[in-house]
């Protein structure tokens, strides 16, 4: 079995981190619930450079 680190790393959160220490969760599993959240911040950001990008386009110019 993979060691889980003990300290705190980049981009887990608290909960996933707590599971990972206390239950002796593989480490595989919190690379996967890691990737799932990538997903999210990339959709988060696509959704706001569309905001954006529609900002631009009503700047007023007729």
């Amino acid at each position: 079995m993979v060691d889980i680190p003990k300290r705190p790393v980049a981009g887990m959160t608290g909960k996933m981190r707590c599971l990972t220490q206390s239950s002796g969760i593989t480490p595989n599993l919190w690379e996967r619930a890691c990737s799932r959240k990538g997903l999210q911040t990339e959709h988060l950001c696509w959704l706001i450079d569309r905001f954006r990008e529609q900002a631009r386009s009503h700047t007023g110019h007729n």
